[in-house]
């Protein structure tokens, strides 16, 4: 991964997500296109360093499928725990930056008070480039 790419996914992580990780986490990033365990709807894997994992889904996607969110959240909730990473967030990428209280409330359902577990809504506009968006 180039340098600019490093410093355009440590901006949004840090910025737009609000992570403090420290600098040499950022040494490490692992970008995949994947799919749900189910194969209903495809997401984007980021991994920081070995401690923080982020899945960023389309807002079409939950909203295609309101299980979708339900389940990336019990899956990526499962893979942290699983590999042993320090947080989780997951991304819903939207044109309209808030959260439908049924998003919110769904993922609190399913992940419970987990303070290492996060849902952001994101614009569109604020996914780097570097990070090849499904």
């Amino acid at each position: 991964m180039e340098p600019s790419q490093t410093d355009e996914i440590t901006r949004f992580v840090r910025g737009t997500l609000g992570c403090q990780c420290p600098d040499e986490v950022f040494e490490s990033i692992v970008i995949e296109q994947q799919r749900t365990l189910d194969n209903s709807a495809p997401f984007t894997r980021l991994l920081v360093g070995n401690r923080l994992l982020i899945y960023l889904v389309r807002s079409s996607s939950t909203a295609a499928a309101p299980d979708t969110l339900a389940a990336l959240a019990r899956q990526g909730r499962a893979e942290r725990d699983t590999e042993g990473y320090n947080r989780f967030r997951l991304v819903m990428v939207s044109h309209d930056p808030s959260a439908p209280s049924d998003a919110r409330s769904m993922f609190e359902h399913v992940v419970g008070h987990d303070e290492k577990a996060h849902l952001h809504v994101v614009l569109s506009d604020q996914i780097p480039v570097a990070i090849e968006f499904a």
